[in-house]
């Protein structure tokens, strides 16, 4: 189904950007051509590195991955990256990474240190392990407020993916709650694919 997805794309003369490009066009105030998508993964899924990257390769997509880092090398029903896959897709040139926390809580939910923690040390944890500079941040869930966002901007983020549940829930500018859309095989999303 993915690789259906990306031929999609391919045929119909979408053009897949960086997450790190998008947010210099915006920053720069740059008009955004339609045609224009940036393809994220949340989590760390090993999935991500034995069926999509394959795939992302084959076609020469760029994609961000958001990881959880107190998930990474998990066995059983949650199989996510291990430290080993994540030095390859720090290594190429088509993958960014970037921070999910370190544990995937609801950070509304959580007292103010603990917010902190979770997204400065995720940031931290992987640029330090993987040895890469750590752009843009992932609110588990899509839960976040205004105070969270500003703790992002403060941890050095330049963009934060967000997740819409209405329309107009976030404005089409806002570098650190850039709206998605949600792909999987039961999105209920009626302009996916």
């Amino acid at each position: 189904l993915f690789s259906q997805q990306m031929q999609y794309i391919k045929e119909h003369g979408y053009e897949v950007i960086s997450l790190d490009k998008l947010g210099r066009m915006m920053r720069e105030g740059i008009d955004i051509p339609r045609n224009y998508l940036v393809l994220t993964f949340d989590d760390g899924y090993r999935d991500f590195y034995t069926d999509a990257f394959p795939i992302l390769k084959e076609y020469g997509f760029n994609a961000t991955i958001f990881l959880t880092t107190g998930f990474l090398g998990s066995e059983g029903y949650m199989k996510c990256l291990t430290l080993e896959q994540v030095e390859e897709l720090a290594k190429d040139d088509l993958i960014d990474i970037g921070a999910h926390t370190l544990n995937h809580p609801l950070l509304p939910l959580l007292p103010l240190q603990e917010i902190r923690e979770e997204i400065f040390l995720s940031k931290q944890i992987l640029e330090k392990r993987f040895k890469v500079a750590v752009s843009s941040f992932c609110y588990p869930c899509g839960a976040l407020n205004n105070s969270i966002k500003e703790i992002v901007k403060e941890a050095g983020y330049e963009t934060a993916a967000a997740t819409a549940y209405h329309r107009g829930q976030y404005k089409d500018n806002d570098l650190y709650a850039l709206k998605r859309v949600f792909v999987s095989n039961v999105s209920r999303y009626p302009l996916a694919f």
